[in-house]
C-alpha cells in the first residue's frame, strides 16, 4: 500500500542565498551560492524595469521543499536581453549579462566631442590669459603716465621754487645796493644846503 504525504504536512523553507557582482571588459557577472541546486530547479527572468529575478526550488526529502527568489538591479550599461546563466561548479550559479557595445562611430564621436570640449576650454583659458596680460599692460602704461606726470609736476614746482628764490635774491641785492646810494645823495644835498648857510653866517 502506497504511503501518500498529506500536503499539509509539507514543510516549505525559504532561504536567502549569498551573492556578489563582478565584471570584466565585456560582461557583468552575478554569482549566487546555491549548494545542492541544479539547472532544472532554477528560473531566470527579467522585467521591464531593468531587473533580473532569480528563483529556485528543490525538494530536500519527502516532506521538505527549499525555495528562494531574489531580485537584482542590472547595471546601466548592460544588454539585459542577452542574459544567460550556468552552474560553474556544484554550488555557484553564475548569471552573465553582456555590456552594451559602443559602436566605433559613437566612440569616435565621443572622442571628438571630448577633444572639442578640451580645445574649447584651452581657447577660453588662452583668451583669459591674453585679456589678463592686456589689462596688466594697460595698467602698467597708466602707471607710467601717472608717474611721468607726477615727475613733470615735481620738476615744474622745483623750477618755480628756484625762480622765486633767484628773484628774491636779486631783489635783496638790488635793495642792498640802492640803500647806500640814497644815503650818499641825501648827504650831498644836506651839504649843499647847509654849507652856504654856514658860510653866510660867518661873513656877517
Amino acid at each position: 500500500m502506497d504511503k501518500r504525504i498529506n500536503p499539509r504536512d509539507m514543510v516549505f523553507e525559504y532561504m536567502v542565498p549569498s551573492s556578489s557582482w563582478s565584471e570584466d571588459t565585456d560582461c557583468h557577472y552575478l554569482r549566487i551560492d546555491l549548494p545542492g541546486f541544479n539547472m532544472e530547479e532554477m528560473r531566470l527572468r527579467a522585467d521591464k524595469y531593468g531587473h533580473i529575478i532569480v528563483s529556485g526550488e528543490r525538494q530536500v526529502n519527502d516532506n521538505k521543499i527549499i525555495h528562494f527568489e531574489q531580485l537584482f538591479k542590472v547595471p546601466e550599461n548592460s544588454d539585459i536581453e542577452e542574459t544567460s546563466a550556468i552552474f560553474e561548479d556544484d554550488r555557484t550559479y553564475c548569471v552573465t549579462i553582456p555590456k552594451n557595445v559602443v559602436p566605433d562611430q559613437d566612440r569616435a564621436s565621443e572622442v571628438q566631442n571630448s577633444t572639442s570640449v578640451y580645445n574649447s576650454n584651452n581657447n577660453n583659458l588662452s583668451r583669459k590669459n591674453d585679456e589678463t596680460v592686456h589689462n596688466n599692460e594697460e595698467e602698467e602704461s597708466h602707471n607710467e603716465k601717472k608717474t611721468s606726470f607726477v615727475n613733470k609736476m615735481s620738476n615744474t614746482s622745483s623750477r618755480n621754487n628756484e625762480d622765486d628764490e633767484e628773484k628774491e635774491f636779486r631783489d635783496a641785492k638790488s635793495s642792498f645796493y640802492r640803500t647806500p646810494v640814497l644815503a650818499v645823495v641825501v648827504i650831498v644835498l644836506l651839504v649843499a644846503v647847509f654849507v652856504p648857510l654856514v658860510l653866510g653866517l660867518r661873513s656877517h
